[in-house]
């Protein structure tokens, strides 16, 4: 999944209805200037095992977000 498709996704569960503009594109063959952990990586040598899929993720991050009444 890319960047860009996660922010469509938590657009899309916010329910913002901000459309998601990319500024740049990543150069082919060069690493780009932030590092994006392998999730495989760290269930291989860690153990990490997701409990909650992406969409649920998202919800509960956005509720925890959420302003106060």
């Amino acid at each position: 999944m890319t960047i860009a498709q996660l922010a469509d996704e938590v657009t899309r569960a916010a329910g913002t209805g901000i459309p998601v503009h990319v500024v740049g594109q990543p150069t082919p063959g060069l690493a780009g200037p932030r590092y994006v952990p392998s999730l495989r990586r760290a269930a291989q040598e860690l153990g990490l095992v997701n409990a909650v899929d992406l969409e649920e993720g998202i919800r509960r991050t956005l509720s925890w977000h959420a302003p106060l009444d």
